[in-house]
């Protein structure tokens, strides 16, 4: 049944990358430690997952970061975010309209640290995500008002953990 949870994946809030890969190399390592051995395959699946998250451009830019205590220039914050849910959701995308149905996707702060128009890339993309068939569980700490516009359901939590509104976005 598609409605069955067949993966949960994680994305946390700062994701650990090889710094000196290009983005193009971290999604297919990814794509072939998560059992992918055609080459073509992988090459497919790369490419379809680069074009859905928005990396084509930054594809062959190393990913940066710190590397034994040095600084690295990559790719930007925002691009690394999609990374990292580029690489959690890598194998299932393949081209299908229910690619993501299954998918329970946890992120954790998905827009601390970018700045607005970034931020909003980043919800669009979750959006996409859900739509495609995946529940999508994301952390927003004081979103905008255009991130938060794009939810569809919502958990408010008050001080001390307690739920203060729990259901469609549009009724908060």
């Amino acid at each position: 049944s598609s409605n069955r949870c067949s993966r949960l994946s994680y994305v946390e809030q700062e994701a650990k990358f090889f710094s000196n890969l290009t983005t193009r190399e971290t999604l297919e390592l990814d794509a072939r430690l998560r059992g992918a051995s055609d080459e073509n395959k992988v090459v497919e699946l790369v490419e379809a997952t680069m074009k859905k998250m928005s990396l084509t451009s930054c594809a062959d830019t190393v990913v940066g970061g710190d590397t034994s205590g040095k600084a690295v220039v990559g790719i930007s914050g925002g691009e690394r975010r999609r990374l990292a849910i580029a690489s959690e959701t890598l194998s299932s995308l393949g081209g299908d309209e229910d690619d993501d149905a299954g998918l329970v996707l946890l992120v954790d702060e998905a827009t601390s640290g970018l700045d607005a128009f970034q931020a909003n890339i980043m919800v669009e993309k979750l959006v996409e995500i859900a739509r495609g068939g995946a529940c999508v569980v994301c952390t927003l700490h004081q979103p905008r008002s255009a991130s938060f516009t794009k939810v569809d359901d919502l958990l408010l939590l008050a001080s001390g953990g307690r739920v203060a509104y729990f259901g469609p976005r549009a009724l908060a």
